[in-house]
């Protein structure tokens, strides 16, 4: 008899972390705004499916689709991240002194 063997879910890699707490940014965001997905995407010239994907945590926005949906909601890129609880994220700057 052949059976599957459930295998534990694996941690999330900070990477994986950071965009699922961006992705709960986001669509907390959008819910306080009342903002529709599509007119959201509409607006930033992206496909409805990269935004559920961004608010589901599955895709990396990048820093310029960071910038643009900062830009957009009027607020700032910590904002953004964190969301309104300013939880802490995986994310780190890396800057010249750390290469």
């Amino acid at each position: 008899m052949n059976r599957k063997r459930k295998t534990p879910p694996a941690e999330l890699t900070p990477a994986q972390l950071a965009l699922k707490a961006f992705g709960e940014s986001l669509q907390e965001l959008m819910d306080d705004r009342e903002l529709e997905i599509k007119d959201f995407a509409d607006s930033l010239g992206l496909s409805y499916d990269t935004i559920v994907k961004y608010r589901n945590g599955k895709r990396d926005p990048g820093v310029h689709g960071l910038l643009s949906i900062a830009n957009k909601l009027n607020i700032s890129l910590d904002r953004l991240i964190k969301g309104k609880s300013g939880r802490k994220t995986h994310l780190r700057v890396v800057g010249p002194e750390d290469d």
